[in-house]
């Protein structure tokens, strides 16, 4: 299936397609019915500071940009140092919040990979990581194997507490005006 050709039927048709914001800071919206491949259209409206930005996924992926800019910030685990970060296990498949208690770990930011329309990037499912991305930006993310068994980590600082990053119910001026700013970028990159 040509899912750039489908991301696009689901900007031009969002009726169609079942919207869900994530306290990342983006909207998403699945391409296929695997919901293996997911349209991702970011804007800081979505964007919670209370939530547990730090990640892990229960499965590989790739991302194309498709306009935009995103930045992905990985991170590594430094033993023996002092605590910086609790890490938490969470079920993607069936979520009920951290399941156990929090480990207490050190991260640090090793990398800042920056990508704009047209590149692609993979990460491997146990990668800590974080993502930021400019208003209107779109991507579109697929999902590879899933060796976890639908579990995921989620880190946040010492001394603060979990955030779930499940979102408020949207509204539908959210949705369309999120669409539309991405359907500008779309425009005025291809005017230029």
């Amino acid at each position: 299936m040509d899912y750039v050709s489908r991301a696009l039927e689901a900007l031009n048709e969002p009726d169609r397609f079942e919207w869900r914001a994530h306290g990342n800071g983006f909207l998403k919206t699945y391409l296929d019915e695997q919901k293996r491949v997911r349209l991702n259209l970011w804007h800081h409206r979505f964007y919670r500071a209370d939530v547990s930005h730090l990640h892990t996924h229960p499965w590989s992926l790739s991302s194309q940009i498709l306009i935009g800019q995103l930045t992905n910030m990985r991170y590594k685990r430094l033993v023996g140092r002092r605590a910086t970060h609790a890490e938490g296990r969470i079920n993607c498949q069936d979520f009920r919040g951290v399941e156990g208690n929090p480990n207490p770990i050190c991260l640090e930011r090793f990398t800042e990979e920056v990508y704009r329309a047209c590149d692609i990037y993979s990460q491997r499912h146990d990668e800590i990581h974080e993502t930021l991305a400019v208003d209107g930006t779109a991507t579109i993310m697929t999902r590879y194997d899933a060796p976890t068994a639908g579990f995921a980590s989620v880190f946040w600082p010492v001394g603060s507490e979990y955030g779930d990053a499940t979102h408020h119910n949207l509204r539908p001026e959210e949705i369309e005006e999120t669409i539309s700013l991405t359907k500008e970028l779309l425009f005025k990159a291809a005017s230029a």
